[in-house]
């Protein structure tokens, strides 16, 4: 079988989503839960994907839009697992640069690091 998605999140607990037909229930609820969890902007971007497939009934009401996930095809799971592992790794990438920001910043700006020699011309 194709592996769709590997992730290991922040607590590191790995999830394998496998390419098989049978969609399973730990496969919806890992969709659910990182979607849930996804800034607006993202579930905004979401939305935008489903709206790609008429099939998908999109259940709007005061509380947001609902899609019964039990009911969608795999390749609208496909697509949903491949921006989920954008967002993912676009997330982790942000988070390395800001640690590399940090670092450069703590190495270089910090006020006890200056070079205090005075510089003669």
């Amino acid at each position: 079988m194709e592996t769709l998605l590997e992730v290991t999140d922040v607590d590191n607990t790995t999830t394998t989503i496998t390419n098989n037909e049978m969609i399973n229930v730990n496969e919806l609820i890992y969709i659910r839960d990182k979607i849930e969890n996804m800034s607006k902007y993202n579930q905004i971007n979401i939305l935008g994907i489903l709206k790609n497939y008429p099939e998908i009934t999109l259940n709007e009401n005061n509380y947001g839009i609902h899609i019964n996930l039990s009911d969608v095809k795999r390749n609208v799971i496909t697509a949903l697992l491949d921006y989920i592992k954008y967002v993912y790794e676009q997330e982790n990438e942000l988070l390395s640069i800001e640690q590399q920001k940090e670092d450069y910043k703590n190495v270089y700006f910090v006020k006890d690091n200056k070079d205090n020699s005075k510089v003669v011309v």
